[in-house]
């Protein structure tokens, strides 16, 4: 199994046992005793490990069917329009708002490094990035989606990490955004 930026996945050959890993392999999760239960493959045992120390492991001890037809699988249906709560906007701490318009509100860049083996191994493509900027307009929380190169995921982490926007105001007041950034990555001729 490669470990790499993004999780990686394989089956174990001398186990029934699906091994799951990300963050450039130091953390690691075993899904094993696998069983099918209605059409679906579900992990009796699951452990989880940071390097060779195990941070947890759990056991399931009943798995039983579900009747589509169960109460408890039904919403209620009293509930009248008038019983959804308003939201208020000064309530509101985090939005949605797509890239494209994010980018008109960006004051600081720092442009990207095109790594040296993504050069050579000639790869490019685009970044994604999900990220929340904070109300003073700075990056918070960011992570990679998706990349086609290990190395353009680091640079683009690094680079939007740096970035500051002007922070994003509704009904008068700042509030956190989440987003998406893309950052392309194009070899010359």
């Amino acid at each position: 199994m490669q470990l790499g930026l993004f999780p990686t996945y394989c089956f174990e050959p001398q186990l029934p046992a699906l091994r799951v890993s990300s963050s450039f392999g130091s953390t690691t999760t075993e899904l094993s005793n696998i069983v099918k239960v209605q059409n679906r493959y579900l992990a009796r045992e699951i452990q989880l490990f940071e390097g060779k120390r195990k941070l947890l492991s759990a056991t399931v001890d009943l798995i039983t069917w579900l009747d589509a037809a169960d109460p408890a699988l039904k919403p209620p249906t009293d509930k009248s329009v008038s019983d959804v709560k308003r939201v208020n906007v000064s309530d509101v701490k985090k939005v949605s708002i797509s890239g494209g318009v994010m980018a008109g509100s960006l004051v600081k860049k720092e442009v990207p490094v095109y790594p040296q083996d993504a050069k050579d191994a000639r790869a490019s493509g685009t970044v994604v990035l999900r990220a929340t900027i904070g109300i003073d307009g700075t990056i918070h929380d960011l992570h990679v989606v998706s990349a086609p190169w290990p190395s353009l995921a680091a640079s683009a982490l690094w680079a939007v990490s740096h970035w500051e926007y002007k922070p994003y105001m509704l009904a008068g007041e700042p509030v956190e955004v989440m987003t998406t950034v893309n950052v392309i990555y194009t070899l010359g001729p």
